[in-house]
């Protein structure tokens, strides 16, 4: 987020933000839908995708997946690729464990 051209973090909010993200049922429940950010900071810098702060309310039943964060960033929807193939939702499959953004 900018304020003008400067960046600013907003994190620790008291009323978390509400995310709704249409999510194909094919893929579900057994896909470990759940919410998730990208985040810069991890890995040494390297950035890694991450859940901390986010609640994950349902697990995309109903087409959508619906998540309470208490910060801003780059959301996502972070699945199981491994479980999603298997399932028949389709993907491709996946050797590794791994969450994949949809």
């Amino acid at each position: 987020i900018y304020y003008g051209n400067t960046s600013v973090t907003v994190t620790g909010l008291n009323t978390p933000i509400r995310l709704e993200v249409p999510i194909d049922p094919a893929i579900l429940p057994s896909s470990g839908a759940k919410c998730g950010f990208w985040n810069d900071q991890a890995v040494s810098g390297l950035g890694d995708w991450a859940t901390d702060g986010c609640t994950t309310l349902n697990n995309g039943l109903g087409g959508r997946l619906i998540c309470d964060c208490t910060h801003l960033t780059d959301f996502a929807t972070l699945i199981d690729a491994a479980e999603a193939a298997s399932s028949g939702g389709g993907g491709g499959s996946s050797s590794d464990d791994d969450d994949d953004n949809l």
